[in-house]
């Protein structure tokens, strides 16, 4: 877990640094994050294999800057090593995802998604068992994505669109869920949910975000699949 929070610290420093952009930037991001949450919200499972690949670059990111230290060639290139890893090991996991291991993919997809609602939700405990009890819902997560592909994608899809809606909703209101204030280490500590709470429009900030959500499975589950075109 120390690698993962050491990760999650270093790209929370740079998403700090989102709020240090000009107005007119951030704006158009907020605006920007918004119409690709809805298409993610109520179109996602069309297009999941871009969802993928985009999961398996921020999977492979991630990971590199993870690792990135123990790579003689890399490490001692300080931070120029850090994002040429991040950027290398990024574009191996989209590759990976997207073209040759889709049920792996599916399966880490779906993995990553219970992990992180896992930390989110989890009250504190030892490190050892909390620990266990992520990679135990992990491996859940990623057993049911594999065995309910469809319902899965529309779940996972949606949580995805609904939260960065809220991202770009929430930068213009000052709350907590804004793209200028996101933290990856409080998901990580389970000291996130707890934090939004204690914001004067939390429970509203809850109740927003759970209609997009719910409002999107419902969308999504009555858009028709795509017919497989006849060779």
């Amino acid at each position: 877990m120390d690698w993962l929070i050491r990760a999650g610290d270093f790209i929370d420093r740079h998403l700090a640094s989102l709020g240090e952009l000009p107005k007119a930037t951030k704006d158009v991001t907020a605006i920007a994050l918004i119409v690709l949450g809805g298409l993610f919200c109520f179109i996602g499972y069309r297009f999941f294999k871009y969802v993928l690949g985009l999961s398996g670059f921020l999977v492979g990111g991630v990971l590199g800057m993870a690792f990135y230290p123990y790579i003689p060639v890399v490490g001692s290139m300080g931070e120029i090593g850090l994002y040429l890893m991040a950027a290398v090991a990024g574009a191996v996991g989209a590759v990976l995802f997207y073209f040759l291991f889709y049920y792996f993919g599916v399966f880490v997809f779906g993995s990553v998604a219970a992990m992180w609602a896992a930390m989110l939700l989890i009250p504190m405990m030892s490190v050892e068992m909390r620990l266990l009890v992520v990679l135990g819902f992990g491996f859940v997560g990623g057993l049911l994505a594999l065995m309910l592909r469809r319902q899965l994608v529309i779940v996972l899809t949606t949580a995805v669109g609904a939260v960065t809606m809220m991202s770009g909703i929430g930068y213009f209101y000052s709350w907590p869920l804004s793209f200028t204030g996101l933290s990856l280490v409080r998901s990580f500590d389970g000291t996130f949910i707890p934090g939004l709470l204690g914001h004067p429009d939390g429970v509203l900030i809850l109740v927003l975000t759970g209609l997009l959500f719910f409002g999107g499975m419902m969308v999504q589950n009555f858009i028709p699949e795509k017919k497989r075109e006849k060779r």
